[in-house]
């Protein structure tokens, strides 16, 4: 297991600040086949504190990512046949990202009572499934910073959804819905992104670019809702100001990710390379 800042190769005994790691700093985690080989998944994912189940064609959670439950703070199951979320996933108490998209969840097979006491819960994925409706008791998952339930079959969204004052980004395109609930904007909600796509929208809250006076991105295509409605809204202008500088702050970020990408290829290339050669001989 390496860890990589800059080109430069961490030392394991020495601290965060003694490695002169800034916050902000990124970090490259190199994890050798021969790591999780030896070790096997369960120390893994206790070690990183990660549950990587993407694509491993499960119906369950499996029983051997029960015990480590209490470590884990980010927790992947996509692109699975996934069918029940039973009440015990309770036990990742320490869990703050789940990913649940591309699964065959339905209303009925999520046990919401367990799922909305994850009180550290800052991302939930579960697009792409079969859900109806979502409970009032999502609006317990008040640390809630990105919620993502596109692409299902959702007619509505509950009023309780204006409880998630930490709300960043919610993603609701593709689904069947044809209004947004005013609650949205409650306590000055800090949505950053609406993404409400591909739903039979024909209007927004009135008040929605005034409550939500930290959205910069909001996205209505093949909807109903015309440029008519949005110059209509309260906050229009201020709303497009903060868009056309979201615009130039992504594109700024995109140069900077291309150099990191390219950095982060070059390192694991050859510490694969190196693996491989040590292996060979």
């Amino acid at each position: 297991m390496f860890f990589v800042l800059k080109g430069r190769l961490l030392e394991n005994e020495k601290s965060l600040r003694e490695s002169e790691i800034n916050n902000g700093a990124k970090i490259i985690l190199v994890g050798t086949r021969d790591f999780r080989v030896a070790e096997g998944p369960t120390k893994l994912w206790t070690y990183t504190k990660y549950g990587d189940l993407t694509a491993c064609n499960l119906k369950d959670i499996p029983e051997e990512l029960w015990p480590c439950a209490p470590f884990i703070r980010i927790l992947d199951i996509s692109c699975n046949s996934l069918q029940h979320v039973p009440h015990r996933i309770d036990c990742f108490t320490e869990l703050r990202k789940l990913f649940l998209k591309k699964n065959d969840l339905s209303d009925e097979s999520i046990s919401w009572r367990g799922l909305t006491s994850l009180k550290l819960l800052q991302v939930l994925s579960l697009s792409q499934n079969c859900l109806n409706t979502l409970p009032p008791t999502l609006g317990l998952l008040t640390s809630l910073q990105r919620l993502d339930v596109a692409n299902n079959k959702l007619t509505a969204l509950p009023i309780e959804i204006g409880n998630l004052t930490k709300l960043e980004d919610l993603q609701v395109n593709n689904n069947r819905i044809s209004s947004i609930p005013s609650s949205i904007g409650n306590r000055t909600s800090l949505i950053e992104a609406l993404h409400i796509s591909n739903n039979a929208m024909k209007s927004l809250p009135n008040s929605l670019f005034t409550m939500c006076a930290q959205l910069s991105t909001l996205a209505v295509h093949n909807t109903e809702i015309t440029t008519d409605t949005l110059l209509q809204c309260e906050g229009w202008e201020d709303f497009e100001e903060r868009r056309h500088a979201e615009c130039q702050r992504r594109r700024e970020e995109h140069f900077n990710s291309a150099e990191f990408d390219e950095l982060a290829d070059t390192i694991f290339s050859y510490f694969f390379r190196v693996t491989d050669g040590c292996s060979a001989s």
